[in-house]
């Protein structure tokens, strides 16, 4: 009788461990999602909400692993988005984005245009129909997308999406800034800016993207005073107009006395 006690002991243990260590039925995990500068996120459905300090994305199912919604970085792609979201309020949309951190926030960096996701929620009742070659056009293009996001990283999109325009990633991300020496500036609200020095680069200042370095260099003013010379490697996002510099290191340059 001792070991079929024994036995019927570590049964009920071994199940009650499980049962602590199993995730609950819904497969979501109870804790928040730990964001990292860096982290990618493949596919996420949002909505636009516009705010003083700038948009914000909104997630369309809220959940207690998410935040209630993400500072949007400024970049073309963002600027993209934003401008369809005029046309089209209250539309629902599928990103892919890059996660920076902000104090302690992520903050989401766009890495490819927006698609539409979901049914259309706007009122189409003053303006004109669209054309049904354009209707055509549209959706074959949304499949096609589709189908290659859902062969690189499985299955993404929501049946039915399409695409706001079959544009790349944001081109400006090609522009370099490597090893540029420059001086850092604060604007009114008092985050940093950079101010490249050299031959044609008079009148040039970029502000810098929210991140992690941004928060650095907030720190090297506060401690050296506005005005200390950096060497800055990053790359450029335009919108509206501006040049926003993503930093990926900086170095402050000693004087020589």
């Amino acid at each position: 009788m001792a070991p079929t006690a024994v036995t019927y002991t570590l049964v009920v243990l071994l199940l009650t461990i499980l049962l602590h260590v199993a995730p609950p039925p819904s497969g979501v995990p109870e804790q928040p999602v730990r964001f990292n500068e860096g982290a990618r996120v493949l596919s996420l459905n949002i909505r636009l909400e516009r705010h003083p300090e700038g948009t914000r994305l909104v997630p369309v199912l809220p959940s207690p692993t998410l935040p209630d919604w993400f500072q949007a970085a400024p970049c073309q792609a963002l600027e993209r988005l934003e401008d369809a979201g005029q046309r089209q309020p209250n539309q629902e949309w599928n990103i892919a984005a890059e996660v920076l951190m902000d104090r302690g926030r992520p903050v989401l960096l766009l890495t490819r245009d927006a698609l539409r996701s979901g049914h259309q929620t706007s009122e189409f009742g003053t303006q004109e129909p669209p054309e049904e070659t354009t209707l055509d056009t549209e959706e074959s293009e949304a499949d096609e997308i589709a189908a290659r996001l859902r062969a690189a990283a499985g299955t993404l999109l929501r049946a039915g999406t399409t695409t706001t325009a079959p544009l790349p990633d944001d081109v400006s991300r090609s522009a370099r800034v490597v090893e540029r020496q420059g001086r850092l500036v604060l604007c009114d609200k008092g985050s940093p800016r950079f101010v490249p020095e050299g031959a044609g680069q008079v009148g040039v200042v970029h502000p810098v993207l929210p991140c992690r370095i941004r928060t650095a260099m907030s720190r090297v003013v506060a401690r050296q005073g506005e005005g200390v010379r950096v060497r800055v490697t990053g790359r450029i996002h335009r919108y509206r107009g501006i040049d926003w510099l993503r930093p990926d290191r900086f170095q402050v340059v000693r004087v020589d006395r």
